[in-house]
């Protein structure tokens, strides 16, 4: 837990050039989505969430109302759905003032680790006159990059890797200049 970063998030969607990030989960579904909105494995969930950064602004968290305890540990403003038609027009009022948002997809799968969200959920969300783009730039730069204790704990590999590669190829060069025959 404690992952989870506003401003960063927020920074990195202007720069991307993005209006928000649309976190999207149903029953485990988006592993990706969980670990990024420090959501516990240990969630019971059996129902949709979505949750909305804006590149500017607060947050917003559309929750069905059995469950609607997950995401408080989230910022922004809190709307609970107990209908389809609720939760739609929950959805539609947050993505009112937005054209261009990131979410758990890939076009065409070609990234299939990121794809998490199922076509159905794509249609919708695309049918409220938004374009959706993948998140897995957003991922990368939020998530997959290293703390300067990891940078450190990878010093001592990089520097194992260098000295290999460097006897490997003047290993090579010896063989060659001195015409002996060289083999895998």
């Amino acid at each position: 837990m404690g992952k989870f970063n506003l401003k960063k998030m927020q920074s990195i969607l202007s720069e991307m050039n993005l209006d928000a990030w649309l976190f999207y989960d149903f029953r485990g579904s988006n592993d990706l989505a969980l670990n990024i909105l420090d959501v516990p494995k240990t969630s019971h969930l059996t129902r949709r969430f979505y949750y909305l950064v804006p590149k500017e602004g607060e947050p917003v968290k559309i929750v069905n109302g059995i469950e609607a305890g997950h995401l408080d540990h989230l910022p922004g403003k809190k709307f609970t759905y107990s209908s389809y038609s609720s939760l739609s027009s929950h959805i539609s009022n947050a993505l009112k003032n937005y054209k261009k948002i990131a979410m758990e997809y890939s076009h065409l799968n070609a990234i299939p680790y990121v794809s998490k969200v199922d076509a159905g959920t794509i249609e919708q969300i695309k049918s409220y006159g938004v374009e959706i783009k993948s998140s897995g730039d957003l991922i990368s730069m939020f998530d997959a990059v290293w703390t300067k204790e990891q940078f450190e704990e990878n010093k001592p590999v990089a520097n194992a890797l260098t000295e290999i590669v460097t006897r490997s190829f003047n290993f090579i060069k010896d063989r060659i200049s001195s015409g002996k025959q060289l083999t895998e």
